[in-house]
């Protein structure tokens, strides 16, 4: 079997080395191990949706801070379903 060879830069963290990461090697585990013993949705078990609403995904604190400020600053913000972004001008969503 080959090994695929992966572009990534010398010292680039991959998965939970990656300081980034939001969930552990544990947790991921964890999420496929229930999705698949469900039935991938099916038969009574978690969805995708269940499983992400559990594991949630909180933003950093310095992006949480940024958030707050965009949100006291702005009187109206859009969110493109579409595009997945969130704006503060109608504008910006052209």
């Amino acid at each position: 079997m080959k090994t695929k060879s992966r572009p990534y830069p010398p010292g680039h963290s991959v998965g939970a080395n990656n300081p980034r990461a939001r969930l552990s090697e544990t947790e991921v585990r964890e999420i496929r191990k229930r999705y698949a013993e469900g039935g991938g949705g099916k038969c009574g078990g978690p969805s995708q949706r269940e499983l992400g609403e559990e594991y949630v995904i909180r933003p950093t604190p310095e992006d949480a801070e940024i958030l707050t400020r965009l949100f006291d600053e702005s009187e109206t913000l859009y969110f493109d379903t579409a595009r997945r972004k969130l704006f503060s001008e109608e504008e910006d969503l052209e």
